[in-house]
């Protein structure tokens, strides 16, 4: 795909002194002023920082979106847990510790989700709750106590959740919407400089005014100025 793309450059070579005005080889010294201005308009993949702050911004709503899911799908999971329960006697031991494991990783998803939604000071009831599941039981009935306890909280704490969790995904797509789709970069650059040329003429008439001639020039610069002015609507 191509963007259109404005370009000025202009250069100048002035104080030239030149050498060797009849047939051959010749050289010539001067001080050199060039300066370029270029401007490339609506090409978003001009900018790495912009392209990086849209993919950043995507995949942050994305997971956003999937914390969602999982608060309105954690009331199946919380059935799974209680199913297994009452089947607890006719688990076997490699199905009691898969259901362990389930289980640990259903609080610690408990927790990331509380920790995205608002934090500890939005939900502090279920994060109460959800700390008595962690603490070390042996008494089986008050294990199920709490658990239906951090069912009853997480069920009372979802919209507010989802609520959170909505909000912040419509700030993150405002900030999408109010990037500029015509964004441009814009660099200008300018350089003092001696220059160096040398080459070899030839004429084809007697009074020097035709010919032509092979040059092969080379800057050495003395002082180069290089202002970079970068325009980033973001």
């Amino acid at each position: 795909m191509q963007f259109p793309k404005t370009l000025f450059s202009l250069s100048l070579l002035f104080l030239s002194y030149c050498i060797a005005e009849e047939n051959g080889a010749y050289a010539s010294v001067g001080f050199e002023y060039s300066i370029s201005h270029a401007v490339e308009h609506n090409n978003p993949f001009l900018n790495q920082e912009r392209i990086q702050t849209i993919s950043n911004a995507q995949n942050k709503i994305y997971k956003l979106n999937q914390v969602k899911n999982e608060i309105t799908n954690m009331q199946n999971t919380f059935n799974y847990i209680n199913n297994a329960l009452k089947n607890n006697s006719k688990l076997t031991p490699t199905e009691m510790q898969a259901e362990q494991y389930y289980l640990q990783s259903t609080l610690q998803n408990i927790e990331k989700i509380v920790t995205l939604s608002g934090g500890v000071a939005s939900n502090p009831q279920l994060a109460q709750a959800l700390e008595k599941m962690q603490e070390p039981i042996t008494n089986p009935l008050e294990f199920e106590e709490n658990l239906k306890n951090l069912e009853v909280q997480f069920a009372q704490s979802q919209n507010r959740m989802l609520s959170s969790l909505s909000s912040q995904i419509a700030a993150i797509s405002n900030s999408l919407n109010a990037l500029d789709p015509n964004s441009y970069s814009k660099n200008i650059s300018s350089m003092y400089g001696v220059s160096l040329s040398v080459g070899y003429k030839h004429f084809f008439t007697k009074k020097k005014i035709k010919g032509f001639a092979i040059i092969c020039s080379m800057t050495m610069v003395t002082l180069i100025l290089v202002l970079w002015a970068t325009a980033l609507m973001v």
